[in-house]
This record gives C-alpha cells, structure tokens and sequence, in this order.
C-alpha cells in the first residue's frame, strides 16, 4: 500500500490496528471477547523505526505498544513493534510491515558500498534482506499488511 509520507503511512497503520482489534474483540456466538494483546503486530526494517513507531502521536490514541527485544515483548502493550529479525519463531494473527520502500529494503545505503568493491558480499547481503522480509511476512497468521512511502516499494515485493 503506498502512502504519502511518514505521516499518512502512521496514520493509515493506525486506523489498520484500531480495525483489527475490533475484528478480535467483536464477540463470539457465545458472547466471549477475545483480548487483542500478542495477536497483532508491526514490523519495520530497523530498530530506529520501530521506536518512531512506539513513540508516534498518531499510534497513542487506543493504540499499547510494546516492543520487541531479544527477550520478547517488553511491556504489556497490545500490538508488538520489532524490527524483521526480531520475529523469526513468532506468529501473529495480524501483521503489518511497514516502510517497505526501495533503499530501506533492501537498505541500500549499508550494502551499496559492496556492489563494486566486493559483488559476492553485495549478493549475500541482497539475499539476507531478501529472506528477513520474507520470514517477517510469513509471521502473519490471517492478514498481511505492507505499506511504504516516498520511494517506490521495495525491489523485492511483486507488484
């Protein structure tokens, strides 16, 4: 999903996440409400990101966060926020992926010293981005959401 800017693409996740949790809560047959917390989450390329995301006015109206670390979810906040490598080994009923535009995936800035000087590590670090998005996107369970802004996607998103 393209956006705009930063701005929209915060905007437009929150209004996703305030969806999705009324899809989980909205009681069963049987009257119960499911609690939202742990079964939604947001991915982003790097640490950096996923502090503007926690921290981002527009994600603090009836949006808890919390995030993601090497020992799990730090605080009791609904939607998990982690960079792609924090979420090998989870699932998520519904995950976002965020910022997912050309020269942030693949982080262009980190790896393009590498095309000339030595092609074989700009390969491997090509594939390795490669395969952190596509672990990310296989961490959804029911939905998948992936937005970016500014720049085109990101090379390795088919659309």
């Amino acid at each position: 999903m393209a956006c705009a800017d930063w701005t929209d693409e915060i905007a437009q996740l929150a209004e996703a996440l305030k969806q999705w949790r009324a899809d989980i809560t909205h009681p069963a047959a049987d009257g119960t409400v499911r609690d939202p917390s742990g079964t939604m989450a947001v991915c982003v390329a790097d640490g950096e990101m996923a502090g503007r995301v926690a921290t981002d006015p527009e994600m603090k109206p009836g949006i808890t966060t919390a995030t993601l670390n090497k020992d799990g979810p730090q605080g009791s906040g609904e939607v998990h926020i982690g960079t792609m490598r924090r979420f090998k080994g989870l699932e998520y009923q519904k995950l976002a992926i965020i910022g997912a535009s050309d020269g942030i995936l693949p982080r262009t800035a980190l790896i393009e010293q590498y095309e000339k000087t030595d092609p074989t590590r700009y390969e491997c670090e090509l594939k390795k981005s490669r395969n952190q998005l596509f672990v990310a996107t296989t961490r959804a369970r029911d939905a998948l959401r992936i937005s970016w802004h500014g720049q085109p996607p990101s090379p390795f998103l088919p659309l």
